[in-house]
């Protein structure tokens, strides 16, 4: 393992927006043992150093956000009032199972997926559901959150659906998937 300097760590804690005092009740130590380790005065065990590597490497992951995460800012949709046979098409073209259904106003008012699709087939009959509007087969929308959102709070939204849109200044920008958070 590599371990900084500790004039390193004090620049990694810093930079974590962490404060001394709470740093060193985490870790278990005295604060200001802390600050004659970050001053350079100290001679701190292998354990200890390896510990506060450790707390903040872990910190950092918690703050971690999911714009990081994104592979792609694209996003693919569908109008409520595109028909059934465009939302299949779009989702073959590129390899997705379902799509979020933005309006005009760029509002997430549904969802729609390939089992949707085929729910169509049934209740329209193969003839007609290709030009029903997806807005007669689409779900509930999406969940939506923001660029800045940590990925542990992205993480249990996809716990239970399995896309989430990404918004960025207030505007749907792009699609996260439980696969970006691998």
């Amino acid at each position: 393992m590599y371990l900084p300097t500790m004039t390193e760590l004090k620049q990694w804690r810093v930079r974590l927006g962490l404060t001394q005092r709470k740093v060193s009740m985490q870790v278990g130590i005295k604060q200001p043992y802390l600050a004659k380790i970050e001053a350079g005065e100290g001679n701190p065990a292998y354990a200890l150093v390896a510990r506060l590597v450790e707390h903040y490497s872990l910190q950092e992951a918690a703050m971690e956000r999911v714009g990081d995460k994104i592979s792609t800012w694209k996003v693919v949709s569908v109008l409520p009032s595109d028909t059934v046979r465009k939302a299949g098409l779009l989702m073959r073209a590129n390899g997705f199972s379902q799509l979020p259904v933005i309006d005009e106003k760029d509002l997430n008012v549904g969802s729609v997926n390939e089992r949707d699709l085929m729910d169509a087939q049934d209740a329209f009959g193969k003839g007609k559901a290709p030009d029903v509007a997806v807005e007669r087969v689409m779900k509930e929308p999406f969940p939506e959150i923001d660029a800045g959102a940590s990925v542990a709070a992205v993480r249990g939204i996809l716990r239970f659906r399995q896309l989430a849109l990404v918004k960025k200044k207030g505007k749907i920008a792009g699609v996260v998937t439980a696969s970006d958070m691998l």
